[in-house]
């Protein structure tokens, strides 16, 4: 016994070393070229060493040696003991020697997976023989790169430069890497941040990722950021954002980051342009002093191509100069006239005609003042009086201001029997239409407030819509009512809102415009005016009216009519002359209105014909009714009553030669027309008479008549002791019946 345990004891020691952890992974490149994978699923599989194969064999043998020796087997003869089988002990002793150290084993982990720990990259290394490095790892699952990777990786953007520092922190090829990434298209301005201050700062490029980050910088704001982050850039950004400068704001921040600058009187050339307000012209001035005069002298240290800037500086200068008298302006013509820049004509005559403006009252005599400037003392300037019919054009756009709509108004053709039709409830159907000319007419009065005679020419605008409306009335409205109120209350409400919207509906179809000219609007004179805009021949109007129940219709309209005044820009021809006198004639006597037509009948439609049919079909109904009474009364004693309660009678009456032959009624519990109501009734010839069957469904009086039936059945559906109950009647028919059912 303690020879077996010792054994035991032994084996258990020696498995401590007979299992070792193999490390696995699925491994996928994530980029070849730069050697770097992920290791998916990373984990240990864990085997029997060597020498713990030798273990089992051991304890095999140990065992057999064991069993051999303490002769486990025994044959008995009766109660005295005989022999033992020397071969079956060894046998048994190394079957349990092996099955210990197998249990052994596997207690000790074998063929059990673990996740892996800090040392996992370094077995697998060692057993696949590669070199990797991780990147990044989640416990299960790395990336990794190849040590072997470093003499040729390749930077494609800045992902790929923090993974090269954080693989190769000590490598010498960093400044490579540097110019690499200064080379590459692929870098944004905030990636050019991140590698100076983080990934690779203090490289031998780092002067030219910076002047890079400041050429992406787009705007003010950004330049002067990257100024402030990178100070060495202070010079070399002076002339970028100097270029950049445009109005007076810009230009006092550079003034008061560049106070030295030569750069100071150019840029009086760069910040003023025709709308520049006088009070920032100030501003500009007491910043300059004596500097903010420009003369010919500093005219070396002036290379501007700007001519919107040097044409608001010579506006400038004209704003703060105060000049009230012709000659002043001479003055300063003659002073400036070596600031050359593009329409440096058309500029003197537009500040020669703000000048005069105050001094003319009628501004007619001013028109004629600047020509006359423009032909005389404004030549040697080089003013012409082609220019000056363009400034004068500028000019009195501007004086729309001044011009007033006073009145407007829309007319468009209105048709009363539509209206009459569509309010129409007696007609059981109908359906009309109106063809024509979709037009409307804008009409009104324009006034002259300015101090010019202004040559005009109003265009008007506006929208082709049509509105498909579809409205119930009655008992189906009420149906589909409630049907979208239930939808509302408990279901998510777009089947109504659907609903909703399919019932009015309306689309644009096009737009269009019209002009009307006015030659010459004397100043605080009024005008009338009438324009007219088409979109040609449309189907304007149609509707149906289905049985009093429900109405659609189909309607063109004109919306969002606009009426605008601009300078005329050229003269009235005689054509269109004698089409607005029409347009004024038609807003003093109307729109002509369109016909509306019976669609059918393709004649005029008239409520009045309308109405007629109703009556007669009144009358029509009413004939019926006492015929079927003075029927019914002359013929009921001839009549057979086939089936009759207190509720319900089913009468069917021979006429002409018809033979008598009704077959047996079928009802399913002997209590048809028990205090019954109707729920369906259909009637139907069962032959190839080509006659259609009739059903239904209320509990009104049927009286149906069947000339060409050679049989006729009745199916009946109803209501009757708490349950849905149902018959039929058969009748053989050689000639003319007549069956009528009624309660």
């Amino acid at each position: 016994m303690k020879n077996l345990t010792f054994f035991l004891l032994l084996g258990l020691f020696l498995t401590q070393s007979c299992v070792v952890n193999k490390p696995y992974a699925d491994t996928y490149a994530v980029d070849q070229a730069n050697k770097i994978y992920n290791l998916s699923g990373a984990h240990y599989k864990r085997k029997a060493s060597p020498v713990g194969v030798l273990t089992q064999l051991g304890m095999a043998g140990a065992g057999a040696s064991f069993a051999y020796s303490a002769k486990v087997t025994t044959f008995y003869d009766g109660n005295n003991q005989k022999s033992s089988n020397d071969a079956l002990n060894a046998v048994i002793g190394a079957a349990v020697g092996y099955g210990i150290s197998s249990i052994l084993h596997m207690m000790s982990g074998q063929g059990k997976t673990r996740n892996t720990d800090p040392k996992w990259i370094d077995r697998y290394n060692r057993k696949y023989g590669t070199d990797y490095l991780i990147l990044a790892d989640n416990s299960t699952d790395y990336q990794v790169i190849s040590r072997s990777a470093e003499p040729i990786f390749v930077v494609k953007n800045l992902k790929d430069a923090m993974i090269f520092v954080k693989a190769f922190p000590n490598s010498s090829r960093k400044d490579q890497i540097a110019k690499q990434c200064l080379e590459s298209s692929n870098f944004s301005r905030s990636d050019y941040e991140t590698l100076l201050s983080k990934v690779l700062p203090n490289n031998a490029y780092a002067t030219q990722m910076q002047e890079k980050y400041l050429n992406m910088s787009n705007g003010l704001d950004e330049q002067y950021a990257a100024v402030r982050l990178y100070p060495n850039l202070h010079t070399v950004a002076e002339n970028k954002i100097f270029q950049n400068t445009q109005n007076p704001t810009d230009a006092i921040r550079f003034l008061q980051t560049y106070p030295q600058t030569v750069l100071k009187k150019q840029l009086l050339l760069n910040i003023f342009d025709d709308n520049t307000l006088k009070t920032d012209i100030e501003k500009i001035r007491q910043l300059y002093g004596t500097d903010f005069w420009l003369d010919k002298k500093d005219i070396p240290n002036i290379n501007s191509s700007n001519n919107g800037g040097k044409r608001g500086y010579f506006r400038a200068v004209f704003l703060l100069s105060s000049i009230n008298l012709e000659q002043s302006y001479f003055n300063l013509l003659d002073r400036y006239q070596w600031l050359i820049f593009s329409d440096k004509a058309y500029s003197i005559l537009n500040l020669y005609w703000d000048l005069q403006y105050p001094k003319f009252e009628k501004g007619n005599k001013l028109i004629g003042n600047v020509r006359y400037f423009a032909q005389n003392d404004g030549k040697k300037y080089g003013t012409t009086t082609t220019v000056a019919d363009r400034v004068i054009w500028e000019k009195l756009k501007d004086e729309l201001k001044n011009v007033q709509i006073v009145s407007q108004n829309m007319l468009e053709p209105s048709n009363p029997n539509w209206n009459e039709w569509l309010a129409n409830t007696q007609l059981t159907a109908g359906r009309v239409y109106e063809e024509g000319e979709m037009d409307c007419l804008i009409y009104g009065e324009i006034r002259n407030n300015s101090k010019f005679d202004l040559p005009l020419v109003l265009t008007a605008n506006g929208d082709l819509y049509r509105k498909q409306d579809f409205s119930t009335k009655g008992t189906l409205g009420n149906t589909i009512g409630i049907i979208k109120d239930l939808n509302r209350a408990f279901g998510d409400g777009k089947m109504a809102n659907a609903m909703d919207k399919a019932s009015t509906q309306e689309d644009l179809l096009t737009s269009t415009e019209e002009k009307y000219y006015i030659p010459n609007l004397p100043t605080n004179r009024k005008a009338i005016y009438a324009v007219k805009i088409g979109f040609g021949s449309f189907m304007k109007k149609d509707g149906v009216n289905i049985a009093e129940s429900a109405v659609i219709t189909k309607v063109l309209s004109i919306k969002n009519t606009q009426l605008n005044a601009e300078v005329m820009p050229n003269h009235l021809t005689k054509s269109q002359a004698d089409l607005q006198n029409k347009w004024i004639h038609l807003a003093k006597n109307g729109l002509p209105s369109g016909k509306v037509y019976d669609f059918y009948a393709e004649e005029e439609y008239s409520p009045e014909k309308w109405q007629n049919k109703y009556q007669e079909k009144l009358e029509r109904e009413r004939r019926s009714r006492e015929r079927w009474a003075q029927l019914e009364r002359e013929t009921k004693e001839q009549s057979k009553l086939y089936k009759s309660t207190d509720g319900v009678k089913i009468y069917v009456l021979k006429t002409d030669n018809a033979v008598d032959n009704i077959e047996t009624f079928i009802d399913n519990d002997d209590i048809l027309f028990e205090d019954a109501e109707w729920t369906n009734v259909t009637i139907t010839p069962n032959d190839e008479s080509g006659e259609e069957a009739k059903t239904f469904d209320s509990s009104n009086d049927i009286f149906m008549s069947f000339r060409k039936a050679t049989s006729i059945r009745v199916d009946i559906s109803y209501e009757a002791g708490g349950k849905v109950q149902s018959g039929m009647i058969l009748i053989a028919n050689k000639g003319k019946w007549q069956i009528r059912i009624e309660d």
